[in-house]
């Protein structure tokens, strides 16, 4: 690519990951567009109508994003998008699927503060 642009790959093989392609045009500012694969798997409540069970929610997030470095240890981060084609499946103790949805796109926001010292 040039000076100014990146690929970045982010993430790991549990909960999903991204690629970045990223636009730095100077040390303070860096602008990105991303999309990847967001997976979360938890533990259903015990006392629940499907008890100890596991839920599982899979989306693609397509996001971008805004960050600042102010110095080597402040940046500032904020990120906007869409998560599409998500899905909600609902599996008993055992691993046996009982119940699969897919949800409509959901609007994300996030940013972060990261101070070193």
């Amino acid at each position: 690519m040039s000076p100014s642009f990146g690929l970045h790959t982010r993430g790991g093989p549990y909960q999903g990951g991204a690629l970045e392609l990223v636009w730095s045009p100077s040390d303070f500012f860096q602008g990105f567009l991303s999309a990847g694969y967001s997976r979360q798997r938890f533990r259903l409540s015990a006392s629940g109508p499907n008890a100890n069970g596991v839920g599982e929610s899979t989306s693609v997030p397509l996001m971008v994003g805004l960050e600042f470095r102010f110095s080597s240890q402040l940046k500032i981060v904020a990120e906007g998008g869409m998560a599409v084609s998500g899905e909600l499946k609902i599996e008993d103790p055992q691993g046996r699927l009982l119940t699969s949805s897919r949800f409509d796109s959901a609007g994300l926001l996030r940013g972060h503060l990261a101070l070193s010292f």
